[in-house]
């Protein structure tokens, strides 16, 4: 999507230490590293205010939609065909409220 970024400190979003809650462990070109989720990214892209991070923005809303749809597929073909889409809770309900 584009260039990759190296920052100790994000302008809106605070520094390293306050931006790990919001990081996912990631491996590439042989390297572990850190990277901020992609809902936060898109946070701190908005934040940030300025042309082209919003032209990305759009970008990265089509890849969190595209990860939602795989996750949810691969979701649905772990369901066994006879289990139900919502189980039921047992002891949900106080004894005597239903």
């Amino acid at each position: 999507m584009g260039n990759v970024d190296l920052l100790g400190e994000v302008s809106g979003g605070g520094t390293f230490e306050q931006l790990k809650p919001f990081a996912e462990r990631k491996r590439a070109f042989g390297v572990e590293f850190f990277s901020v989720t992609l809902d936060k990214l898109i946070l701190l892209k908005r934040a940030a205010g300025r042309p082209k991070d919003f032209e990305m923005v759009a970008r990265l809303e089509v890849a969190r939609q595209e990860k939602i749809a795989a996750e949810q597929s691969q979701s649905a073909q772990k369901r066994r065909p006879d289990e139900p889409l919502i189980r039921a809770l047992p002891n949900y309900y106080p004894a005597g409220a239903v």
